[in-house]
């Protein structure tokens, strides 16, 4: 199982780009939790910006939201969540949502890797 979080979580950053080594933002607006909320009801439509998830505040952002949110996230959530944690290089922390988007939807993933 392990292998195959660490091969999704490789393969994501090829299709979403990441760039680490940016300084933190000194404090999260309230217009970045309104784009994180926006990416997150979009990301459940499909819709979602990836690019942002290229942006270093953003993804800090987003894992701010998670890592204090109240209420659990959507599996479909926990993707974007687990680029963002590869992003930061944050690895260790990237296999929990990884492991749960998968156990989740595996199956699409296997539809995916037969058509190849």
């Amino acid at each position: 199982m392990n292998t195959s979080v660490f091969g999704l979580g490789f393969s994501l950053i090829s299709l979403w780009p990441i760039q680490a080594g940016e300084p933190p933002p000194a404090q999260p607006s309230g217009h970045e939790s309104a784009l994180v909320r926006q990416f997150l009801d979009d990301n459940a439509k499909d819709r979602q910006d990836r690019s942002l998830l290229g942006d270093h505040h953003f993804r800090q952002e987003l894992l701010s939201f998670y890592l204090e949110r109240t209420s659990p996230i959507s599996a479909k959530d926990k993707l974007p969540v687990g680029v963002c944690f590869i992003g930061e290089e944050r690895w260790a922390e990237a296999i929990k949502p990884l492991a749960e988007y998968v156990e989740v939807y595996s199956n699409d993933w296997e539809d995916c890797s037969s058509s190849a």
